[in-house]
C-alpha cells in the first residue's frame, strides 16, 4: 500500500446495494508534507520541524542577556556594600586596638591621613599598624577638611578630643562611622 490509497479493498466496496454484507468504511492512510511513508510503528508520523527558527534562538538569546544584565548589576552592588562593610569593620578594630594599645603604652594614636589610610601609633611615636582602604577600594574620608586627623586616647583608653565622623564609601555604597570623644564608636547608614 502506498500513501494516500485505501486500507481495506475497493473504496467503493459494501456501498453497491447488491451487496449482502455491510463492509467498515475504508482508511485512507495518512501521508507526512513530503509524501513519506507512515512508521511501520503505528504511531503517527511527525510534522513538526527539528531545531528552532532564528527568531526563536534571538528571543531566547535577548532574554537571557537581559537577566544576566540585572544580575550582574546586583552583583557589583552587592560586591561594593560589603567592601564598605568590611573596610568599617576593620577600622572599628583598630580603634578598639588603639584603646588598648593606649593602656599598655601609656597613649596612643590614631592618625588618618590623605587618602584614607590610618596609621596606629604609641604615645611615643612608635607606628604599631598600618591600614590601607586600597585593599577593598574604598575610599575613607573624615568629617574635617584638615588631614592628616589625629585621634588620641589617654592612658585610660579613653578618647580625649576624638570627635570624627569616617565615611567610608564606594559605587553607590555610603556607610559612616562617628567616634564620639571619649571613644564610643557609632555605625551610621
Amino acid at each position: 500500500m502506498t500513501c494516500g490509497s485505501h486500507s481495506a479493498g475497493s473504496y467503493f466496496a459494501g456501498s453497491h446495494p447488491a451487496s449482502s454484507h455491510s463492509a467498515p468504511p475504508p482508511r485512507i492512510i495518512p501521508c507526512s508534507p513530503r509524501g513519506e511513508e507512515p512508521h511501520h510503528d503505528g504511531a503517527a508520523p511527525s510534522f513538526a520541524k527539528a531545531g528552532f527558527t532564528l527568531l526563536e534562538m534571538l528571543l531566547v538569546l535577548g532574554v537571557t542577556g537581559l537577566l544576566l544584565a540585572m544580575a550582574v548589576g546586583e552583583g557589583a552592588r552587592l560586591h561594593d556594600g560589603l567592601a564598605v562593610h568590611l573596610s568599617r569593620e576593620e577600622v572599628v578594630g583598630l580603634i578598639a586596638e588603639a584603646r588598648m594599645a593606649a593602656r599598655v603604652y601609656g597613649g596612643a594614636s590614631l592618625v588618618v591621613e590623605d587618602g584614607g589610610s590610618i596609621a596606629l601609633m604609641t604615645g611615643a611615636g612608635e607606628v604599631l599598624r598600618h591600614w590601607s582602604p586600597a585593599a577593598h577600594r574604598v575610599s575613607v574620608t573624615p568629617g574635617t577638611r584638615r588631614t592628616p586627623v589625629e585621634l588620641h586616647f589617654g592612658p585610660t583608653g579613653l578618647g580625649r578630643a576624638t570627635s570624627v565622623t569616617l565615611s567610608f564609601r564606594r559605587g553607590q555604597t555610603d556607610l559612616r562611622l562617628v567616634l564620639s570623644s571619649y571613644g564610643r564608636v557609632r555605625r551610621d547608614g
